[in-house]
């Protein structure tokens, strides 16, 4: 299978038939999923939202495949031309697991699509959730979180506000739960 043949299927439209179409010419194949990945971080926006989209489905089943190219991600994460590349991939990220050096640099990024308010609702809402996530394991994340939460509070949109308050209970139940032990 050639790349051209992805990147017809993804030119075409984004209907969830043609994404499930695409998600099943990959399936688990390494080496069409490589040239998935390889739309998803260089073609043109529409197509690279588009086969992102497809990678983060497929990342749903078998995190293994997407694992590979994390670092890869992660550094062109704010070149990245359609919000929705960024919207795929930190909904990718809420469910992976990484290594100390990327957990480092996942943390950094989601932090700067929170703070950032020209990044789409979306991206800053998987962002609150892997913050959130990573400091159950990591407690030093929690004032962080719950400061730049509490900051951006006032510009959020409705959904954003709902999110970040249900996730600065969540942060004050634990501080309450830590104190009392």
């Amino acid at each position: 299978m050639k790349d051209l043949t992805f990147e017809k299927y993804l030119s075409f439209d984004s209907s969830k038939a043609n994404l499930d179409f695409v998600v099943e010419l990959v399936g688990n194949d390494i080496t069409k999923f490589k040239k998935l990945m390889d739309l998803a971080l260089n073609a043109s926006p529409i197509v690279a939202m588009r086969a992102a989209h497809v990678a983060e489905r497929i990342s749903r089943a078998n995190t293994e495949m997407i694992t590979p190219y994390i670092d890869i991600i992660l550094s062109q994460f704010f070149s990245f031309k359609h919000q929705g590349q960024k919207r795929a991939f930190t909904k990718a990220f809420s469910r992976l697991h990484f290594t100390e050096d990327q957990l480092g640099r996942v943390v950094d990024i989601c932090f700067n699509c929170i703070d950032n308010p020209k990044e789409s609702i979306a991206v800053q809402a998987f962002s609150m959730e892997i913050l959130f996530n990573t400091s159950l394991k990591i407690p030093e994340l929690r004032n962080e979180l719950q400061l730049i939460l509490e900051e951006r509070m006032d510009e959020g949109s409705p959904g954003w506000k709902s999110r970040a308050r249900n996730y600065l209970h969540q942060l004050a139940k634990l501080k309450k739960l830590n104190e009392s032990n």
